[in-house]
């Protein structure tokens, strides 16, 4: 009883590990893409996932959300040395674009004015060819999320905060260091893998080296003594 307690002790704390590790992965590819994703869009993580959650609370769709906010964000990151068209845009409706330094501000800073200038566009018309020249083929849509007041995207992304906030830098961070983990896990067990390849692959080649003259020695035998047509046809 005692030997089949300590199994089965044994075989729990087992599944409990693989169950970890399952969850460890699962979580760190998803928190290395949501960082990605921030960085390519030059927003923080849980700047986006504010973001995210104003998409979907608006209707609008994480996908479409994200692809207009990055290609809002490379824009800004491409002006940031001479400007270009995106910042031009932004000076026309009344926004600071730099910061004190000379640096372009935040992407999420920038958003939120935006949203403001975007009211101050009376035309629907020009006020979708401006989302459009600033989001791509995802500004229509962004403009149902681009305003200011209750369902606006400053409103929503403080809403996602009011519910914790989502995944915190804390825990994307952690998934980074459990990535790198990972990798130097892999290179150690490629490592192991090399010096028992290293003794064991000329085994298996010069067994397989034998095995490949026997069958050609076979072939030949069979070649000259007609055994399998001999044997067939006692089959028959």
């Amino acid at each position: 009883a005692r030997d089949a307690m300590v199994a089965t002790s044994a075989a729990a704390v087992a599944l409990g590990a693989h169950m970890a590790l399952a969850f460890g992965r699962e979580f760190a590819a998803a928190a290395e893409a949501l960082r990605d994703t921030a960085i390519e869009s030059r927003v923080t993580t849980s700047e986006l996932q504010g973001l995210d959650h104003a998409a979907v609370q608006a209707g609008v769709g994480v996908e479409r959300m994200r692809a207009g906010v990055a290609q809002f964000g490379q824009a800004l990151r491409q002006g940031e040395r001479w400007g270009n068209g995106t910042t031009s845009t932004l000076r026309r409706l009344g926004i600071t674009t730099r910061d004190a330094a000379g640096h372009i501000r935040p992407t999420a800073d920038l958003l939120d004015e935006l949203a403001v200038g975007m009211e101050r566009i009376e035309s629907p018309y020009r006020r979708a060819r401006v989302a459009q020249h600033l989001f791509g083929e995802s500004g229509r849509r962004m403009l149902e999320v681009m305003h200011t007041g209750p369902g606006g995207i400053r409103a929503l992304r403080e809403e996602l905060e009011e519910l914790g906030g989502g995944v915190t830098p804390e825990a994307v961070e952690a998934s980074r260091r459990f990535t790198q983990a990972q990798e130097r896990q892999s290179r150690a067990m490629d490592s192991v893998r090399s010096v028992l390849a290293t003794s064991l692959l000329p085994v298996l080649s010069w067994f397989m080296n034998l095995v490949a003259r026997a069958e050609g020695a076979l072939a030949k035998l069979t070649r000259v003594t007609h055994v399998v047509e001999v044997g067939l046809a006692l089959l028959g």
